[in-house]
């Protein structure tokens, strides 16, 4: 993978292999995107880390696609072929642009858009995502939410 999302997940202490691959990846060049409240080891390596305040995991999510959408770096080909309701969705997400929610999750606009950025234009890019995110009560959400 060229990006990495990673979630509520601490890879290097949890999952050592996966964690040194991804960390050496990093060290290669590839960009790197945490999402979580603490300052993990491959959050400080990250090009955008986002210490997303406890249980706003949805809004930070939402906010994340409805910048992926709003800047055009969406695969319409992919869409039409594989996907359905997708305007529905991203109707949805437009009420969650970062300037929007933000304040609420504790972290800025800007850094929510940057990381947008570096998911949506690696290619290929992966996304993990741990207890650190499934382990709250709208953890079920906030896993579609990712998947959406």
């Amino acid at each position: 993978a060229s990006a990495f999302l990673i979630c509520g997940a601490n890879p290097t202490e949890n999952h050592p292999v996966v964690g040194a691959r991804i960390k050496q990846a990093v060290l290669r060049g590839a960009q790197l995107v945490v999402i979580d409240p603490r300052r993990t080891e491959l959050a400080a390596l990250a090009d955008v880390h986002l210490p997303v305040r406890a249980g706003s995991n949805v809004l930070l999510f939402n906010a994340l696609a409805a910048a992926i959408i709003e800047e055009g770096w969406v695969d319409r080909t992919f869409l039409s072929e594989r996907v359905i309701g997708f305007d529905t969705f991203a109707a949805h997400v437009a009420h969650y642009a970062p300037e929007s929610v933000a304040e609420r999750c504790g972290v800025s606009a800007p850094a929510i858009r940057a990381a947008a950025g570096i998911y949506a234009k690696g290619q290929p890019a992966m996304c993990f995502h741990g207890l650190g995110v499934t382990e709250h009560l709208q953890g079920s959400e906030a896993v579609m939410a990712l998947i959406n």
